[in-house]
Order: structure tokens, then C-alpha cells, then sequence
């Protein structure tokens, strides 16, 4: 495998006749405004350009880690972008052939796919339009896809908390509440 992989979690897992795929969802780093503080490295070189709109899928954590294998390192990642006043985190999802996991996918789970073959599929698969044969005929190596369950139990604390926040935090206005006559 490639050194970089990207962390893409198990949303919905179909076995219907004819339709053996798996909905994963990913991260991604947008910009929408023009700016010129983006900078684009490729190795060596720095590209001097001023972006007009930026896409970027989250890979790893910020810092020298490589995987997202605590809640807090998740939080970071999402703190620190969105210190920026023009960068936000949002996520999409592709459609992945289920023979392509090493074993049945189950909603939660997190894999590391393989960024070439990530590439692949969200280029064959963007936004659902080209959900076709040549998607489900895509082959790859043993190891472009591996479980990660470390980054599994992280996302499961790092939601399990903003759920539990959202809870706390949500104004509870009784004139708002539904009313339950049982």
C-alpha cells in the first residue's frame, strides 16, 4: 500500500441482488473564497497560486501522527481548521463494491482505503452519477483496503461526545416540546 491512506467510515452495508456495495463516508477541506494564503505543496516546490476554490480529503491528523487514533486528535483536526476563516470540514460519501473489504463491512467500522484507489472510486463514483459496472468491476490489491480499530473506537468517542454535548448543550424549552399522550 501506499504511504497515504485515507480514513473512510462504514455508513450503510446493501446486499441486494445485484447491488453488493457499501456506502462509506470521508472528510474533506473546503474553501469557497478566493485567497491566496493555500499554499500547494508538491515535495519540494511550493506553487505559488492564489486559489480560487480548494477541495482537500482528510488523510491524517495534524502533526506527525498518522492515524486518528484517539477522539482528541480528531477534535484538533477540526478545531484547527476551522480557525481559518475561510476553511471548513464537511463529508460525502462514496459507494464502494463489497468485495473490495477484507471482510463485511458493519456500519461504524473505519477503514484505510488506499489514496490512489479512493482517487479511483470517487472519480468513477462521484456524487452517485456514474454508480455503473465499471465501479463494480474495479480490482484491486490484497491491502488497498484494511480495517483500523483504533480509528473505529476513536470516531465512536469522538461522536458518542458530540452527541452527548449537543444533548447537554440543546436549550430545552418546554413550550417546545412535543407532547406525549400515551
Amino acid at each position: 500500500m501506499n504511504r497515504r491512506t485515507v480514513p473512510v467510515m462504514v455508513d450503510d452495508c446493501k446486499d441486494l441482488d445485484g447491488f453488493q456495495m457499501t456506502r462509506v463516508t470521508y472528510f474533506y477541506v473546503e474553501s469557497l473564497e478566493p485567497s491566496d494564503s493555500i499554499l500547494y505543496d508538491a515535495g519540494q516546490f511550493e506553487f505559488p497560486v492564489i486559489s480560487l476554490e480548494f477541495t482537500g480529503i482528510v488523510y491524517k491528523p495534524l502533526g506527525l501522527g498518522e492515524y486518528f487514533d484517539s477522539p482528541e486528535l480528531i477534535e484538533e483536526y477540526f478545531q484547527g481548521v476551522e480557525k481559518s476563516e475561510i476553511l471548513y470540514v464537511d463529508s460525502d460519501n462514496l459507494w464502494v463494491p463489497n468485495r473490495l473489504f477484507p471482510s463485511k463491512p458493519s456500519r461504524g467500522e473505519v477503514f484505510r482505503m488506499n489514496s490512489r484507489l479512493f482517487t479511483r472510486i470517487y472519480t468513477l463514483c462521484r456524487d452517485d452519477a456514474f454508480l455503473d459496472d465499471r465501479a463494480v468491476k474495479l480490482s484491486t490489491s490484497a491491502g488497498d483496503i484494511l480495517f483500523s480499530e483504533d480509528e473505529t473506537k476513536a470516531f465512536k468517542r469522538w461522536t458518542e461526545g458530540i452527541v452527548k454535548g449537543a444533548v447537554e448543550n440543546y436549550p430545552k424549552n418546554k413550550e417546545l416540546m412535543v407532547r406525549w399522550e400515551g
